[in-house]
Order: structure tokens, then sequence, then C-alpha cells
């Protein structure tokens, strides 16, 4: 899932970019408005992104727990709980092992 890293796909690789860049000037401008970040939005974030983090600065870094905790705090707005749950819970075990329960 490192699409926006991979050689030799440079024309592939813009798209990816500019698709992500899309997503994210929409969530920012959806921040307390459901009806503007869909929950195709965040997966796709979710997709592209967190590899790059985890691989980049570790799978158990402060960054990668930021981004599953904002992914988590979207889901809540758009009401998907299971999944924010999930992202969440995974955020808050990466802070317990780095500073403790």
């Amino acid at each position: 899932n490192d699409t926006l890293e991979k050689e030799g796909s440079g024309g592939e690789n813009k798209k990816e970019l500019e698709r992500l860049l899309v997503i994210v000037e929409r969530v920012k401008a959806g921040v307390g408005d459901g009806a503007r970040v869909g929950g195709d939005d965040l997966k796709e974030l979710e997709r592209l992104l967190l590899p790059i983090f985890e691989r980049k600065r570790g799978t158990d870094s402060m960054e990668v727990a930021a981004l599953l905790s904002g992914l988590g705090q979207a889901y809540l707005k758009l009401g998907d709980y299971a999944k924010a749950r999930d992202l969440l819970e995974r955020a808050l075990a990466i802070i317990e092992r780095t500073y403790g329960p």
C-alpha cells in the first residue's frame, strides 16, 4: 500500500498524491461537518497514509498514534463507532506502550 512511494510510476504517483491532497482539503474543510467528509475519504486517507507513517516513523510512533486518533475522531463524527473504536484503541495502545498506562 505504498502507492505514493513506488518507483517508476510517476504519473500514477502524481494522481494518487493529487487525490490525497483533495481528500485532506475536504477533511480540513469538513471538520465538524460530517456531510462534507465521507467514510470513503477517510478509508482512502487510512489506506494511503497509515502504511507510510508506520514504515517511516515506526508502528509505535506518536505520529502513527496521532494519525490513528485523528481518523478515529473523524469516524466518530460520521457515526461509524466500531471503526472509531478500533482506531482509537490502536492509538491508545501505542500511547500506553510509550508512556505507560
